[in-house]
């Protein structure tokens, strides 16, 4: 391949990957690590107290960054994507030199393919970064090492400066200066001198984290005491975990291109890329096998990809020319597929993406300062991991003066949700992870107890909802002492639109008996001159109302376009046998054709 071809072969395959990572970057809500990360930019003393077993050289720079971008869900995770295709080009660059430009395309297309590493371009938080600063990492140390006297200076301070922002950047990131140490003493036992100098560069690198030690500690304490970790994998969940995100779930075809590797000529390559990738994961897993099951996740370890990646590549550059190239396309169809089916999402112990943002827009635009929102949060999991951006999208999109969410999962338990419901306007109700558990069920009856009826649901993946609750209470016209309707809408309807806009009018009935037919109730929109310009018939809240018994309570969602003639604006309401036509008489009296005025608005 020409070196034209070779670069604009990279060119696309970084292009590839960077669309991969963009889709679905705006769809998803911020989770609970990525809200700590805004908790870290806004106070990061504060917040590395609260949580110490954090390193801050991610959350220093994220904090420049949002203030240069703004702080969206999109912005925040350009870092990462960014990051991300950096890791990319370094690791070509690193197995361009020291393996071949063909090992080199090959590992870039496995790594930018690869499920896992890909869906971390779009997480504000620091798994990119860290992947981009081991290849740097490992780049530097390869060119002090094995370049001749003159530059061998600036690289040996550029890979003390990288490793030490590095160690900086996540406590796992020692485990990869281990592995160099490792090679160096495989690369370098005959080479005297120069081995004890190489070593002593490893030292003086490792010294740069001792003035954070105490701290460091304290927070490996802090995660490891009073039962504050949080749930561990199991260790063959964790197993399955890694193995299933190393290999875009495809372990035998891994395994074997993992043992046609052996079989390369690039030996160096290979002995470096097996260290780097076995020994973080070897002694993670001791440690959580020995010491404490907590550490075991594929995010931690993403650094450990590029290693991966040269290793399938050196085992995919054994095959024929043509050969190769298959091989290669079946490695990145593989990953895009699992790209697009969202492997890490099947991983054990990973939280569902939360519609947080979507729901609490929706209670934004259509709630009042006096609405209750009660969360139902069924995954016992996600009981811890979604309260964090449950308060932040709340915090961001709530009507100002509204009452923090109950949470009725979280002790201590409310035993005053009555009590809140009589003095509530409204109430939201969310489910996440699935149907209503017992405390769900629970409110639903309390809020039917109250008057309540459901007006509106939003249903969302993961079997997540949220429900718009409003209470019909009255005062109430009266259609032929039958059917109740309340005289204004429940919901915070707007009194002037713009012609065309959609207009959105939540109405409350109650059954003073029990219908004897299936009632229709019509809705009028008339203009200043008393003309209908609009109208809607159907069943009251889409219901049969010969159903009713007494006393329930319902509500039904109408909807409606702004007339495109500015003026003034009623909608009017009337209860009407289907059959004959015959209005039921109303109480107090409407016109004279019983419609009742329920809603006025200006168009303007």
């Amino acid at each position: 391949m020409t070196r034209r071809g070779a670069l604009l072969s990279v060119i696309a395959v970084l292009l590839g990957s960077a669309v991969l990572g963009v889709v679905r970057m705006r769809e998803l809500s911020f989770w609970y690590d990525e809200v700590a990360s805004i908790d870290f930019t806004n106070d990061l003393i504060g917040t590395l107290r609260r949580f110490p077993d954090q390193m801050p050289a991610y959350f220093v720079m994220l904090r420049g960054w949002l203030s240069l971008v703004g702080q969206s869900e999109v912005a925040g995770r350009w870092l990462s994507l960014l990051f991300g295709l950096l890791a990319l080009a370094l690791t070509y660059r690193l197995a361009r030199r020291y393996a071949s430009p063909r090992a080199a395309l090959l590992t870039l297309i496995v790594l930018a393919s690869s499920a896992v590493f890909v869906r971390y371009y779009r997480e504000m938080r620091t798994y990119t970064f860290l992947a981009c600063l081991g290849t740097a990492s490992m780049w530097f140390y390869l060119e002090w090492l094995h370049r001749a006297t003159p530059g061998r200076r600036r690289d040996g301070l550029a890979y003390v400066a990288v490793t030490g922002i590095m160690l900086y950047t996540h406590f796992f990131a020692g485990l990869l200066l281990a592995a160099q140490s490792l090679y160096t003493l495989l690369a370098m036992r005959r080479m005297g001198r120069r081995l004890w100098i190489a070593l002593g560069l490893h030292a003086v690198t490792g010294a740069l984290l001792l003035p954070y030690l105490g701290f460091y500690f304290s927070g490996l304490n802090w995660v490891t005491s009073g039962g504050r970790h949080p749930a561990a994998l199991t260790t063959a969940q964790g197993i399955d975990s890694l193995t299933r995100a190393l290999t875009n779930d495809s372990l035998a075809l891994f395994a074997v291109l993992a043992l046609l590797a052996l079989a390369t000529r690039h030996r160096r390559m290979l002995t470096l890329a097996l260290l780097w990738l076995g020994v973080p994961i070897l002694a993670v897993f001791a440690v959580h096998i020995l010491v404490i099951p907590v550490f075991v996740n594929p995010r931690y370890l993403l650094f450990v990809w590029p290693a991966m990646a040269v290793v399938m590549a050196l085992g995919v550059e054994t095959f024929d020319a043509r050969g190769r190239w298959i091989a290669a396309g079946v490695l990145a169809a593989i990953g895009t597929g699992q790209v697009i089916n969202n492997l890490p999402a099947a991983l054990p112990g990973v939280l569902t993406d939360q519609p947080w943002r979507e729901m609490f827009m929706t209670i934004g635009d259509e709630a009042r300062p006096g609405d209750l929102v009660l969360t139902n949060m069924i995954d016992p999991v996600g009981l811890t991991g979604f309260r964090e951006p449950l308060a932040y999208y709340f915090r961001r999109y709530a009507p100002a003066g509204m009452a923090a969410p109950v949470e009725l999962d979280v002790p201590p338990y409310p035993t005053d949700l009555p009590q809140r419901l009589e003095k509530s306007t409204g109430t939201w109700l969310l489910i996440t992870d699935g149907e209503p558990n017992e405390r769900g069920q629970e409110a639903i009856r309390a809020l039917r107890r109250a008057g309540y009826a459901e007006c509106r649901t939003w249903e969302y993946t993961h079997k997540t909802s949220l429900a718009e609750w409003q209470r019909v209470a009255g005062p109430f016209y009266d259609f032929g002492q039958t059917i109740e309707v309340q005289r204004a809408p429940l919901n915070a309807a707007a009194e002037k639109y713009r012609p065309g806009d959609p207009i959105e009018l939540a109405l409350g009935f109650r059954a003073e008996r029990q219908p004897p037919i299936n009632y229709s109730v019509g809705l009028y929109v008339f203009d200043a001159r008393g003309q209908v310009v609009n109208q809607q018939d159907g069943p009251p809240a889409n219901q049969q109302a010969a159903t009713w018994q007494p006393g329930q309570t319902f509500c039904g969602t109408y909807r409606f376009v702004a007339p495109t003639t500015p003026g003034r604006y009623e909608v009017r309401a009337a209860v009407y046998d289907s059959m004959s036509g015959q209005r039921l008489s109303v109480e107090p009296g409407g016109d004279e054709s019983s419609a009742v005025k329920l809603f006025a608005f200006q168009v303007e």
